[in-house]
């Protein structure tokens, strides 16, 4: 059974290739890495977000004022 060959296909190194050598598939360029905080950025406004560092720092403030309420915290998980 013969089967056309395809334009393009996906190659075993990740890149298309191609049947033509003159005249290669163009790569697509590789996704953009982003950070955890512009995922945020996605899903929360910047008063949110100053709302929520604001709890945690508060969290922080607390567990350094009183040592003992680490281990209470460490219990809640």
């Amino acid at each position: 059974m013969d089967a056309p060959v395809p334009p393009t296909w996906d190659c075993y190194c990740g890149r298309p290739a191609g049947s033509e050598p003159d005249d290669p598939p163009v790569a697509s360029p590789p996704p953009v890495y982003r950070t955890p905080l512009e995922y945020l950025h996605e899903r929360r406004s910047d008063a949110d977000l100053d709302i929520i560092l604001d709890e945690a720092l508060q969290a922080v403030a607390a567990r350094r004022r009183d040592p003992s309420s680490q281990d209470q915290d460490s219990d809640q998980l």
